[in-house]
């Protein structure tokens, strides 16, 4: 992985982008700074500004985990092509399949991890988060919360910080949903920029038309290149501007 605020990387991301390249964004952790309570986050003033002006130049996508309404919410009136929630599952023709499918689940894990201390279940209706970023025995925790899932039916998860993504296995995914996009928008190429393991579903299919970006370098990502932390986003921005 190379930081992709670099020198070089920058030349070889200005070779790379286009007008219309699709430039695709998480939102916790990459737009946004994760806050400990997920009903906080929300973007710099900074941050917006520039997202806004970004969007006006190139087509323009949020792919994230939360309920599209939420996220809707959260963008500060930054005019995107596309917002995207539920990991690809919002909008979907087969949404409703997958909202009776988490309404079931959601007794079996309340039942489940009722009595487990700092654990928080958030239904976004098409999938569902297991939070325990406030457990006092976040490993305890966590080995519970596996154990109620694996008593899930077509269950599938994806790992987030301090918390379990619960999704309907024959969702789409991140991966899924920017090769949609690409077609959708007629874009050749894209840039994507994330931070956890859902992002990974995009950067191990990157191939040669897809300029995958972690924030914070991983062992092991995928991904060709990094941000070194979150507040690195608006430099990141304001070289997209630069360049168109």
């Amino acid at each position: 992985m190379k930081n992709i605020l670099g020198k070089r990387e920058l030349s070889k991301l200005g070779e790379f982008v286009t007008p219309d390249t699709l430039v695709a964004f998480d939102f916790d952790g990459t737009l946004a700074p994760i806050a400990r309570d997920p009903r906080a986050a929300q973007l710099r003033k900074s941050t917006a500004r520039l997202l806004g002006r970004v969007a006006e130049r190139y087509p323009t996508a949020v792919i994230s985990g939360r309920a599209r309404a939420d996220l809707l919410a959260r963008l500060s009136g930054a005019r995107v092509r596309a917002v995207v929630g539920n990991y690809g599952i919002e909008p979907s023709p087969d949404a409703p399949r997958y909202h009776a499918l988490v309404k079931g689940w959601m007794p079996i894990l309340r039942e489940a991890l009722q009595d487990v201390q700092g654990i928080e279940l958030e239904n976004k209706l098409y999938s569902l988060t297991i939070h325990y970023r406030r457990s006092r025995a976040k490993t305890k925790a966590r080995a519970l919360i596996e154990r109620a899932v694996a008593k899930l039916s077509d269950a599938k998860t994806t790992e987030g910080r301090l918390l379990l993504n619960v999704l309907p296995a024959t969702a789409p995914n991140k991966g899924s949903t920017l090769i949609h996009l690409r077609t959708s928008l007629n874009a050749e190429h894209a840039v994507f920029v994330g931070d956890d393991q859902s992002a990974e579903e995009v950067f191990s299919n990157q191939q040669d038309h897809v300029l995958g970006i972690r924030v914070g370098r991983a062992t092991g990502s995928n991904a060709s290149h990094y941000l070194a932390k979150q507040a690195d986003i608006d430099s990141l921005l304001k070289r997209l501007l630069e360049l168109h």
